[in-house]
């Protein structure tokens, strides 16, 4: 493709960006490039196809629920790194997302919820998007409440988003996504 792609916004992530069915959004062309299942791993080993994909387009990573129930903070964050890296380098804009809060369930699919690493990777993700100046969208903060859970009835399971979240997140977009087209 030749032209300016900027106005591209290719979007990275797991199930619940792969269920976000949106074409235009601030005036961005969405392309959905979620996967369901996806974690960082899966994405750093299928660079070498996206890349030349998103190039010279705005990319926004929005991952990180799958990688919550096994996890460790020094090998995710250093992984999570190395795919920001590698996303953003030929991006026209480069933008990350925190993960989204979990609803308050005590188990999903017959597994405890891994709460307490959502605030970890959310601190991984603002720390490196500050340090690298990437755009940083705060959905954890915009979809938490007071106890740091998803909002009442925001999810079909405790995890993925219902129809009326969904309708939020692309109003929490329209909002957030001209900030980001002009730098940060």
């Amino acid at each position: 493709m030749q032209g300016d792609r900027s106005n591209i916004l290719f979007c990275v992530g797991d199930s619940i960006v792969e269920a976000l069915y949106l074409q235009e959004v601030a005036g961005f062309t969405l392309v959905n490039a979620g996967i369901s299942g996806a974690g960082v791993r899966t994405f750093l080993h299928r660079t070498g196809n996206i890349l030349p994909q998103a190039q010279g387009t705005s990319v926004l990573l929005a991952i990180g629920i799958n990688d919550a129930w096994d996890f460790s903070a020094e090998a995710w964050g250093a992984e999570y790194r190395e795919l920001c890296t590698q996303l953003a380098a030929d991006a026209a804009k480069f933008i990350v997302q925190t993960v989204l809060p979990l609803e308050k369930h005590p188990l999903w699919g017959g597994q405890r919820l891994p709460f307490e690493n959502i605030a970890a990777m959310n601190d991984i993700i603002r720390s490196f998007a500050k340090e690298r100046g990437y755009c940083l969208i705060d959905m954890y903060a915009h979809f938490a409440d007071k106890d740091g859970f998803m909002l009442e009835g925001g999810t079909t399971d405790g995890v993925h988003l219902t129809d009326d979240s969904y309708a939020r997140w692309r109003k929490y977009w329209e909002q957030e996504l001209p900030r980001c087209r002009k730098g940060r």
